[in-house]
C-alpha cells in the first residue's frame, strides 16, 4: 500500500512528487514571512480543552445540581 501524502502534513523538506511546481512556489513565498508562537498556540489549545471539560461537566448536569466549579485544570 502507498501513502499519500499531504501538502499539510509535510514535516521536513521533502516535496510531494504530484504537487504542482506553482503551488509548492506559492507555499514558499508565504511561508517566508509566516511566523508561529507556539506558546500562544499551547495557551489556546489547553484554553479550548479547558472550555471543552466545562461544557461536557454542564452536560450531564442534572436538573437542580449546582453547576460545576470552574475547570482550572485538566
Amino acid at each position: 500500500m502507498q501513502l499519500a501524502t499531504s501538502p499539510n502534513m509535510d514535516v521536513d523538506d521533502r516535496t510531494d512528487p504530484i504537487e504542482d511546481p506553482r503551488m509548492a512556489d506559492i507555499k514558499r513565498r508565504i511561508a517566508e514571512g509566516y511566523e508561529v508562537d507556539s506558546e500562544q498556540v499551547a495557551r489556546e489549545i489547553l484554553r479550548n480543552a479547558r472550555m471543552l471539560k466545562w461544557a461536557r461537566q454542564e452536560l450531564v448536569s442534572s436538573p437542580g445540581r449546582t453547576p460545576a466549579r470552574p475547570a482550572r485544570g485538566l
